[in-house]
Order: C-alpha cells, then structure tokens, then sequence
C-alpha cells in the first residue's frame, strides 16, 4: 500500500512538470482502497513526523532544491525507522468551539527536548516566555513531535512530553489533546475523519470531577498563598476557641465545577483537608516568588514537594490575578478562585479598579466619572475575537475616574475605571 500511494504521488508530480518539495494527501477507506485528495507545493506542518522516521532532513532537501542542486538520496536509500506522532499545541480553548485565546505567555516552559537514535522529544516552536499571542496571527503556540520504536512506545512519550509544559497566560488545547491521546479510540488506532465528532462527549465534557488528592492539594496550596492572593478565598468558621486547631473553608471553582473543602491547620506547614469525607494530610513548604508580568498584574510563582497523603508530589504554581495553575508531572490544572470586594485600604473606604479581562477594543464605556452604579450593572463592554464581553460592578459603587474612552485598544489586566465603594442609599 506504501509504496503504490508513493508512486502514486510521484505521479502527480511528473504530471505536471512540479520540480520542489511536495505534498500528496489521499483518502483511505476500510477497504484499503486510496483516493486522492490534493497536492501541495510545500512542506506541511506535519513534515517532522517524515524527518524522525526517515532521518532525512526535509527543508535542507528543499532549499538545495531551490538552489538547482540535485538530490543526493535515492529511494532506496530510505529507510523507515520506528513510529513518529505530532500534535500541535494551540492557544485555543477546545470547550468554546475552539475559538482563540489571545493574552501573553505568563509562563511557557516545553519539555525538555531529547534527541537520540531512539528517543526523541522534539519542539518546534516560535516563541518564548513573555510574548503575546495576538489577534493578528495563527495561535499555534508549538508543536510537539516524538519518536519511539513503535507506536505504543511514541503515544506513551507524547503524553508523557505533554504533561511537562507548563503554560499560563492563555488557554491551551493541552488538556484536549491529552484526552484524545488516552482515549480507547485513539489507542486502538480506530481513526476515522470524523474522530472528533464521533468522540466529542467523551472530548469536550467540562464535568470531569478533579481527582481527591488533587482537591487536598489545590486546597493548601490556596491556603498556603492567602498572603499573596488575600483573604477572600477563605471564609473562617464563626466562633473562633482558645485552644482549638484553626479551621478554614476553600473555595475554588474548576471548569463548570465548583468545591468547597474544609481544613483543619495542623502546623504551620500542614492541613488535614476533608474530601468526600475523608481527611487527607498536606504537608510542603511553598518557595513563592513574585514578579510583573508586564501587562499590569501582579504574578505569583512557587515550586514546591507536597506529601499528600502517602503520595509525593513536585509542583510548580502559578498564580495570576484569581487564576491558579498548578502543575504535577501527570495533571494540570486551572482554578479560579472566588470574586469578592476589593480589599480596604488604609482610610478604610473600599476602592479598586476593573481591569480589561484580555486584550481587545473596549467597544462601549457605559459609565462616566461620579455616576452611582449598582452592584451587577453593566459598566463597559469589550471585544475580543469577534465576541463581546460585558463587564460589571462587582458591588454598589461610585465611578471615580475612567482610564479609557469607547473604540481604543485595551491590554488585559489594563485598569479601565477605579470604583469607590458606596454604602447601600
């Protein structure tokens, strides 16, 4: 079959006098039988998956030929090696109908990359920690190529490389293309043009519970940062006792699900954290350091070895306005932690800014300087990727001064108005 498509393919080219690095696509059916598709004068994206089980280097081929030298391989000359996958990491969010996200890279840290004869992880990328995914251009942060001597061997490698990067800023296509890569379907080689669609409630279901001892840890990880990320993600437990352990109560929300755990402080670096009724120990010191991410907000980063139970966890966390990532060698996750009241400043009003959500076009100020708001009015409207997002006062309020006017560009974290908090009339 190989080699009745290849010729095939070199047919088409012969066909019409195309002299150039080429692509042929065709159409299998499950009988074997081939169709073809189209022919692209280029390399395509999925080029380095040829390279890794051919070890020829397909732009340098390219650019000879260009340069009117002639191949130096025969067909005989190559020789196919093990199984080689690709999968390309976008800023995209697979649970809105893929659209992209644009923001920038908080955090971008790939897999390390490993190239040997039979273990290869490779990254093919263009950017790196601090550039921005715009509205501008294509969102394809990377894409990652592995090789292994079979199948098996590269799928398990790709999900193993997967699970290294470590990404905020944006919303990634890692957690989709995870599920695709575990899913029976997949493993079993059942593919098919309609993959997705076929696959899509077991793809694109936001209800997936995060596992127990991932709640325990999100949980002292919250507790453990309350001084970079504030008191409003705890609520104390009324009736405080001398002599009793101190108690809080978490709260995070993941995807469409939201947790409440309670948490009893053992030391200064241990909770006993109650899931589905049953008490897990956390234990770990957090090394957090702060830095500006450079689009006004402040980020905040920790490594740290967490016992769980009798489990050993590395993490790395980062925490970005009311997002938390948090990353182990096999899970990642995004909490959002609760919105509250801005915190009381030193005269005892409350004040605080409203800051743009993402980058975009702020379509509509709705408010002006001195004017009352309600708590949950609309205040200003931005857009983004062709969508707009309303923006609302998070309590009753008075405007204090607006940062921009209706039609300009906004970067997200941007302050766009500073409200003062105004007791009920």
């Amino acid at each position: 079959l190989r080699e009745a498509m290849g010729k095939s393919a070199v047919d088409v080219a012969k066909a019409c006098n195309y002299v150039g690095a080429g692509t042929v696509e065709f159409l299998l059916d499950d009988q074997m039988n081939y169709y073809f598709l189209e022919m692209n004068t280029r390399l395509q994206v999925e080029h380095p998956v040829t390279e890794l089980i051919t070890g020829v280097d397909l732009v340098e081929q390219m650019i000879n030929i260009a340069a009117g030298k002639k191949l130096d391989l025969q067909q005989s000359d190559i020789k196919l090696n093990g199984w080689a996958i690709e999968s390309r990491l976008y800023a995209e969010d697979p649970y809105r109908k893929f659209l992209p996200s644009i923001g920038r890279l908080v955090k971008y840290r790939p897999p390390h990359e490993v190239i040997l004869d039979s273990n290869i992880v490779r990254n093919d990328t263009g950017v790196v920690e601090g550039d921005e995914i715009s509205m501008f251009y294509d969102p394809m942060i990377a894409k990652l190529i592995v090789h292994g001597k079979d199948r098996q061997q590269a799928l398990a490698k790709l999900i193993a490389a997967l699970n290294q990067y470590h990404i905020v800023g944006v919303t990634t296509n890692i957690d989709y293309l995870l599920r695709v890569a575990k899913s029976e379907a997949f493993t079993m080689a059942e593919l098919t043009t309609d993959f997705v669609e076929r696959h899509a409630d077991s793809l694109q279901s936001e209800t997936a519970a995060i596992e127990p001892h991932m709640q325990a840890l999100s949980a002292f990880i919250i507790l453990q940062t309350q001084t970079q990320i504030g008191n409003s993600a705890f609520a104390d437990f009324a009736g405080f006792r001398l002599n009793h352990r101190e108690q809080k109560q978490v709260q995070f929300s993941h995807k469409e699900s939201e947790y409440t755990l309670h948490a009893t402080r053992i030391n200064q670096d241990s909770w006993s954290i109650r899931v589905d009724d049953e008490d897990l120990l956390v234990t770990g010191l957090l090394n957090s350091a702060c830095d500006q991410s450079g689009d006004s907000s402040t980020t905040t980063s920790a490594i740290a070895s967490v016992q769980v139970g009798i489990l050993q966890l590395q993490i790395t966390l980062v925490l970005k306005g009311k997002q938390l990532s948090i990353f182990t060698r096999d899970n990642h996750l995004v909490l959002t932690l609760p919105e509250s009241d801005y915190d009381v400043d030193d005269h005892g009003s409350s004040a605080g800014g409203i800051l743009a959500p993402m980058n975009g076009t702020l379509v509509s100020m709705l408010v002006n300087a001195g004017d009352k708001v309600n708590k949950g009015d609309a205040i200003a409207i931005v857009e983004a990727m062709k969508m707009e997002h309303a923006l609302k006062a998070p309590f009753d309020a008075t405007v204090v001064e607006c940062f921009f006017a209706s039609g300009e560009r906004v970067d997200g974290g941007a302050v766009l108005m500073e409200l003062e908090k105004r007791e009920q009339d």
